[in-house]
């Protein structure tokens, strides 16, 4: 799931006059409610505060959520399609058929996946937050070795 080759952030050398503790910017660079997400990964890069840690927890988690939405969105081009349908034959003035009908029924069970999707992030999401209020510097596979060269690893 994770590269297991962490490391500690004792280990380093802690920012001088930051303020806030780098393993509590880095954990709260994972939390996914209410945009703390996408604010506070955005607030170590731009401040600079945290030093390599925070940065590295920062680049990391925002690369994961734009690969999130990209995949998200990759999976509901059907309901995109479907939906789209609908309405143009809705503003067109046709009745709704009953393939259009079905085609909804379908897109309800190709919900599944979605959900699915959601729940695996949100889970790694928390698990990658643990391990970085923890102190440990968790590789997310394919993004990690890219957020540790940006962060100056």
């Amino acid at each position: 799931m994770a590269d297991e080759t962490s490391k500690n952030v004792e280990t380093q050398a802690k920012p001088q006059g930051t303020g806030i503790d780098p393993k509590t910017l880095a954990g709260l660079c994972y939390i996914p409610v209410a945009f703390i997400n996408v604010l506070v990964p955005l607030y170590v890069l731009i401040t600079g505060k945290g030093g390599r840690f925070a940065k590295f927890h920062a680049v990391q988690a925002l690369l994961m959520y734009v690969a999130y939405f990209i995949l998200i969105q990759l999976v509901m081009i059907p309901y995109y399609l479907a939906f789209g349908t609908i309405y143009a034959d809705l503003f067109a003035g046709k009745q709704v058929g009953t393939a259009a009908l079905s085609s909804m029924s379908g897109m309800f069970v190709m919900m599944i996946p979605t959900m699915l999707l959601f729940i695996g992030f949100l889970v790694y999401s928390v698990y990658l937050a643990i391990k970085a209020f923890g102190g440990n510097e968790i590789q997310v596979p394919v993004i990690g070795k890219y957020a540790a060269s940006v962060a100056g690893n």
